[in-house]
């Protein structure tokens, strides 16, 4: 695996908050649905909020792991050839 330089783990970095910023969106309109749902909607609601949740987990895990691979602090400024 090739050492990602600085400027690369920014951009993915960017990438990540894009998508995890989109993915928290998601789980705060569900909980929203799931707060003025009727009884026989709340089982139907509470199963995609659990999933939301998930993905948004699993998203920050995968960061999680991204950053522990890639510490910025010993990225090179340019690519190493």
């Amino acid at each position: 695996m090739t050492q990602l330089t600085k400027i690369q783990i920014v951009r993915k970095t960017e990438k990540f908050l894009t998508e995890i910023t989109v993915l928290c969106d998601n789980v705060k309109k569900t909980k929203k649905w799931l707060d003025m749902a009727i009884l026989e909607d709340k089982i139907t609601m509470q199963k995609r909020f659990d999933e939301e949740i998930k993905l948004a987990e699993d998203k920050v895990a995968e960061f999680r792991k991204f950053e522990k691979e890639n510490p910025f602090d010993d990225a090179p400024m340019r690519a190493v050839k």
